[in-house]
């Protein structure tokens, strides 16, 4: 009966704990969501960067978060969780955590699975994961502050230099022209001759090429 009493208390005071704070903070980067303060635990799904959750609170050194991602409820590892300020400026859990007024929780995994993960494939293993001994938490390595990065300066480049217009005097592009049309046939001196005529020098020019014309005979009529 006790033992009962002190599984609804609990409940109740995870459910309490959970609605009475809620940090919104987002993850630098793609993320395991796991279903324990631990990389043993079974992972429920990615988050991707740049994702928005609700911190509801972390262990001891703010080294594991337990979060709320939409309609999923795990744990993220804290060092890919950032806040905002409202400079923009992110801050880090590392050193920021009673700052920005996280509560330190205590991870009771019998009470949270039953909460969340009744119908998970991995609930059934639940009295294996229950008899483990509770992990250690190693605080997070101190982050040094962020600061602004230098802005870069603009890039100074050089006019481009003006290319002169077509036919524009010296040093200027010389204008487009068709080349000169072909003489016709037979058009004088330069031109090509027509068909038909010589073109063997020192001869003159004719049909047959310079050769003299055959003479035509025909057969003598004959008196009857």
């Amino acid at each position: 009966m006790r033992f009962a009493i002190g599984l609804f208390l609990s409940a109740w005071l995870l459910c309490f704990s959970s609605a009475a704070f809620a940090a919104d903070a987002y993850v630098s980067a793609d993320v395991n969501l796991r279903a324990g303060p631990g990389t043993d635990y079974p992972p429920i799904t990615v988050v991707p960067k740049w994702t928005g959750l609700q911190v509801q609170g972390c262990v001891d050194g703010y080294s594991w978060c337990d979060v709320q991602v939409g309609p999923e409820r795990g744990w993220i590892y804290a060092q890919y969780l950032q806040f905002a300020r409202d400079g923009g400026e992110p801050v880090y859990l590392n050193d920021n955590g009673p700052q920005l007024g996280i509560p330190v929780v205590t991870f009771m995994l019998g009470t949270y699975w039953d909460s969340y993960y009744r119908t998970r494939p991995w609930y059934r293993q639940r009295g294996y994961w229950v008899s483990r001994p509770p992990p250690i938490y190693r605080p997070l390595p101190s982050r040094p502050p962020w600061t602004r990065p230098p802005q870069r300066p603009p890039i100074n480049r050089p006019p481009p230099r003006p290319r002169p217009p077509i036919g524009a005097g010296p040093g200027g592009r010389p204008p487009i022209t068709n080349p000169p049309p072909r003489p016709p046939i037979g058009t004088g001196p330069g031109g090509r001759p027509q068909p038909g005529q010589g073109n063997r020098p020192g001869r003159p020019g004719d049909s047959n090429n310079g050769r003299p014309p055959r003479p035509q005979t025909r057969p003598a009529q004959q008196d009857g």
